[in-house]
């Protein structure tokens, strides 16, 4: 067990929180602006391409992105992301 500010984590516990961001980081999205394909790479690719922040490639495959860009006048032009 490891201990630190009040709070108890195990050995396994700390693996499967470090695979997952592995595995986060391992994901590929493919990004469109409309109907065109931007790019296709890990977040941190697509970020670096569009000149953004890795988390907001993240963000735009949210439900709560969907929905504001769902919203927008001209929804069809937006910058979209999906996880493939």
């Amino acid at each position: 067990m490891v201990r630190g500010a009040s709070l108890l984590i195990s050995h396994s516990q700390i693996y499967q929180i470090k695979e997952g961001e592995r595995m986060n980081q391992l994901q590929e999205y493919a990004v469109y602006r409309g109907d065109e394909l931007v790019c296709i790479g890990t977040k941190e690719e697509c970020a670096k391409k569009l000149n953004v922040q890795p988390k907001y490639i993240y963000w735009l495959t949210t439900p709560t992105a969907k929905r504001q860009l769902a919203k927008r006048k001209h929804p069809e032009k937006c910058t979209v992301a999906l996880r493939l």
